[in-house]
């Protein structure tokens, strides 16, 4: 009681206490006192947090979530290195969340850290937290590692994963940067239609979150990748493109079109469905 009174009093007449009780032979008291003293940035402290991610998960957790709000230590301490241990973590949620803390930080070396981990045999959640700490890092670099990483193998980039990655892609937001994210999006998208159906909920949601990325990154250098996929098998697809064509620019996504459908070498069913498709225009 008297550690989770301390707790709330955000203080620094409270540190010296707080840390005396880090120690302590129950591990809820411990986790109280971390997370409390996450609150402060005094030197004593920091010793303290990077032992915690030694503790039980519980207290490992509150550590993790301190040091990623500790961008001042970065010059100071091997903070990085320590969280990039914790990446590999027998515990799920304390791995994802060194993940999230090493995003926050967003350094070089975090980047660095995080892009290692997608060609690493860790679990699928863990992955996919690294991806979201690199876009949300959202520099040159990052980026880079996350086109990288999309060219994976099946077995090393699980399908969530690189569905995750097409949405982080997708969401790029410097101009700049936009076609570097849009290229391997296509050229994933052309691989995948209009011979290739959706038969199975996980091909769907490929074309579906390559469409969703695509549309959202607004590079007319997608439309002739997009055309195709109106004559996908899946009505649902067709739909999703036809959203996506009118978004980035419906009057080049019609000129093209009409191009497209007098090429002599199109299937006569695919002339068709892309014809049909188009009565929702």
């Amino acid at each position: 009681l008297a550690a989770y009174g301390l707790s709330h009093i955000r203080r620094s007449a409270t540190i010296a206490p707080l840390l005396s009780i880090t120690t302590d032979s129950d591990a809820d008291i411990r986790a109280i006192a971390v997370e409390a003293l996450g609150s402060f940035h005094a030197p004593a402290i920091t010793p303290v947090l990077l032992n915690a991610l030694n503790d039980e998960p519980e207290i490992a957790l509150e550590a993790i979530r301190a040091l990623g709000r500790r961008r001042d230590l970065l010059t100071t301490t091997d903070v990085v290195s320590r969280l990039t241990r914790c990446l590999h973590h027998t515990s799920a949620t304390v791995a994802r969340e060194s993940a999230t803390a090493l995003g926050r930080l967003g350094d070089q070396s975090a980047t660095a850290a995080l892009s290692n981990l997608l060609s690493e045999p860790v679990a699928t959640p863990t992955k996919i937290a690294a991806i979201r700490a690199l876009s949300w890092i959202g520099t040159a670099e990052t980026l880079y590692s996350l086109v990288h990483g999309l060219n994976q193998d099946d077995i090393t980039l699980p399908s969530l994963a690189r569905q995750e990655i097409i949405k982080s892609l997708g969401q790029t937001r410097e101009d700049t940067l936009k076609p570097i994210a849009a290229k391997p999006l296509i050229q994933l998208l052309k691989a995948q239609t209009p011979q290739v159906p959706s038969p199975t909920p996980e091909n769907f949601l490929l074309k579906q979150t390559l469409i969703t990325a695509l549309t959202q990154l607004g590079i007319p250098a997608a439309i002739d990748a997009l055309i195709p996929t109106l004559a996908d098998p899946d009505q649902r697809i067709q739909m999703h493109a036809l959203s996506a064509l009118t978004q980035i620019d419906p009057r080049i996504s019609q000129t093209k079109i009409q191009q497209y459908l007098t090429n002599s070498e199109i299937d006569e069913s695919v002339r068709t469905r892309i014809s049909e498709s188009l009565k929702a225009w």
